[in-house]
């Protein structure tokens, strides 16, 4: 047996958090992240109404913000956990949109990121980024 690993989140200036007057021409989003079963429930709809980049196994020497505007995180199975990523794409000028954080590291909720709990309020809150830019999502 070897012991526990802590991994504590890396250090950002906050002033790159989102400040709730970020607008968007379109929403173009990201998803960092290994796809699963679980994960494909929310991926799947995103999907089918906006433009979503899912990438599995993570990008170096890019500038996300200049592709992204939108972050998503979803957590592996149904229970909460905390992400570097998220660090990362707020540092980034990316809004993070999120499952329940555990633990937060200080993050506010509706202040640094924006939070869902299922399919359908996920949806919702991407539908009211896309509508405050009077874009409005793709119809089907």
């Amino acid at each position: 047996m070897c012991d526990p690993i802590l991994i504590h989140p890396l250090p950002v200036n906050d002033t790159l958090f989102f400040n709730g007057n970020r607008s968007y021409e379109k929403i173009e989003g990201l998803f960092l992240g290994r796809v699963s079963e679980y994960r494909n429930q929310f991926l799947m709809p995103l999907k089918h109404f906006w433009d979503w980049t899912v990438i599995d196994h993570g990008m170096m020497n890019i500038s996300l913000d200049k592709y992204f505007n939108l972050s998503l995180n979803l957590h592996s199975e149904s229970y909460p956990n905390f992400e570097n990523r998220i660090f990362l794409h707020m540092a980034q000028k990316m809004v993070v949109i999120t499952q329940s954080l555990l633990p937060t590291w200080g993050l506010i909720k509706n202040k640094h990121y924006l939070e869902f709990q299922t399919v359908e309020e996920l949806i919702e809150l991407v539908d009211q980024l896309q509508n405050q830019s009077k874009i409005g999502r793709a119809h089907v």
